[in-house]
């Protein structure tokens, strides 16, 4: 593959990361490079926001949907380019990105000008440069299961698809009010400016230090860029001055259930949500995992389903769903729910990966068998077994993936789930000790996945799941399981 391509102006070195505009070298941070890569490579062509979680943050799980727009804004500084009149990155909503200009490779003689759009008329060397599809649908399998866990556990599940919930405004006309409007408004861009919003807040703020709602905006923004500590600040001080501000309680909740691991205080922080109309679903979505955790199936059900009856449309809502059956032992309608799922937004690993996993639960092996075999297949891989042997078929699906994550870093959740499905209890055991000490969030989930059901009676998971569902978090893993 050639290290230089050109489009426009710009000259980009695949290997190295380097951004030129006429000669000259412009700044390109690794990861903005690393998205840059996986767009020229398939220009004119949907990228899918799924395919870049994957490539860029390659076994990673938290908080990819807003990560990706953080990226793709620093990407276009770098280019210039404009989200709202895009002449080089085009914004596909709720699907993912098209990168608009031609790509030139061996750009010194101007030759093989490439438009990798999988026609037939392709020449024969592109299957080189197109082959990030296979390489997704190879790799998708090795971690969607615990992607599937992590996303919704995260800004999916806080914030759906739309970014983030800013806090309602109930005030009369005022210079604060008139600022955090126009915060709200670059916000609610699919490609949010975040630097320009934060100084329309902090004029807010200047103009009233009591305006609860713009601590919220304030504490959303600082999320994007991963500073926590920031954020809680921020939303710590919007209570001061509201202390019923269901925003600011929907963030606390989700980051008192799948980092803090305290229970008690997250129950506490989404019955506030639960309050108002605007935070209400992604309420009921948060504690129908928190449900889940605690071993309160019914519960964890009724709040899943109540999300979907309050947005029926809602991809992220029926996803949601389709793992808190599953995970609630209902694989009948854990099935329903993810093939709803599907029809709504065609195919993609979070639903596939649910589907797959309540049809193993539910005994129906021959339909996972199909799905494995079609994913092995579009992989390159040779499938030994025959149509009428599931089991082999699966097992040599499960091997593969297994293969898939030995260079995929924090995957001893995943490699715990494949260790069960294959029959080795002590590996599995192993790998979930050791995610349990890296506090991965599908460690919460252990208890009620039926994968795990070869475990049930081995001490050290009792333990590891009575830790998990415990509130006492004073308590290590180390202390609370070794021995």
């Amino acid at each position: 593959m050639d290290q230089v391509v050109g489009f426009g102006e710009f000259d980009f070195n695949r290997t190295t990361g380097e951004l030129y505009r006429d000669g000259g070298r412009r700044p390109l941070a690794p990861t903005p490079a690393k998205l840059l890569r996986e767009l020229v490579e398939k220009p004119g062509e949907l990228v899918t926001r799924e395919d870049l979680w994957a490539a860029v943050w390659p076994g990673e799980y938290l908080d990819l949907d807003q990560r990706l727009n953080f990226c793709v804004y620093q990407l276009r500084q770098s280019l210039g380019d404009d989200a709202t009149t895009p002449c080089i990155i085009q914004t596909l909503p709720r699907l993912g990105y098209r990168f608009l200009p031609e790509v030139s490779v061996n750009r010194a003689r101007w030759t093989d000008v490439i438009r990798l759009n999988g026609s037939e008329n392709a020449s024969a060397h592109e299957p080189a440069t197109v082959g990030s599809r296979r390489v997704w649908r190879s790799h998708r399998w090795a971690v969607a299961a615990t992607i599937a866990i992590s996303v919704f556990a995260t800004t999916v599940v806080m914030y759906g698809r739309k970014g983030p919930e800013l806090a309602a405004v109930n005030r009369s006309a005022s210079p604060a009010n008139d600022a955090y409007a126009l915060a709200e408004y670059i916000l609610s861009a699919t490609e949010p400016n975040w630097p320009q919003a934060e100084e329309y807040l902090q004029k807010a703020l200047e103009a009233d230090s009591t305006f609860a709602p713009a601590y919220v905006a304030l504490a959303t923004i600082r999320q994007e860029v991963g500073d926590w500590p920031d954020a809680e600040r921020f939303l710590n001080t919007a209570l001061t001055f509201d202390p019923e501000l269901p925003e600011a309680h929907q963030i606390l909740g989700a980051r008192r259930l799948f980092t803090d691991w305290d229970w008690d205080a997250a129950q506490k922080h989404l019955h506030f949500a639960l309050e108002n109309e605007k935070t209400r679903i992604v309420a009921h979505r948060l504690l129908a995992h928190l449900a889940i955790v605690r071993g309160n199936h019914a519960i964890a059900i009724f709040n899943a389903d109540r999300a979907r009856q309050l947005n029926p449309g809602d991809a992220v809502s029926q996803a949601d769903a389709g793992w808190i059956h599953y995970w609630a032992g209902a694989y009948d309608n854990a099935v329903a729910v993810c093939q709803e799922s599907l029809r709504l937004v065609g195919a993609n690993p979070w639903n596939e990966a649910c589907l797959l996993s309540a049809w193993i639960a539910n005994g129906e092996l021959t339909l996972a068998a199909e799905m494995a075999r079609s994913d092995l297949t579009a992989a390159g891989q040779i499938v030994s077994a025959t149509p009428d042997q599931p089991d082999r078929v699966l097992s040599e699906f499960y091997y593969w993936r297994l293969s898939q994550l030995d260079s995929v870093p924090k995957s001893h959740y995943a490699k715990a789930r494949l260790e069960a499905l294959v029959g080795r209890p002590a590996r599995a055991l192993h790998h979930l000790m050791r995610a349990a000490e890296e506090r991965h969030v599908g460690v919460l989930y252990a208890a009620s996945d039926p994968v795990f059901g070869l475990l049930a009676n081995n001490q050290k998971f009792k333990e590891l799941c009575a830790w998990v569902r415990s509130t006492n978090r004073q308590m290590s893993v180390g202390s609370s399981v070794a021995g």
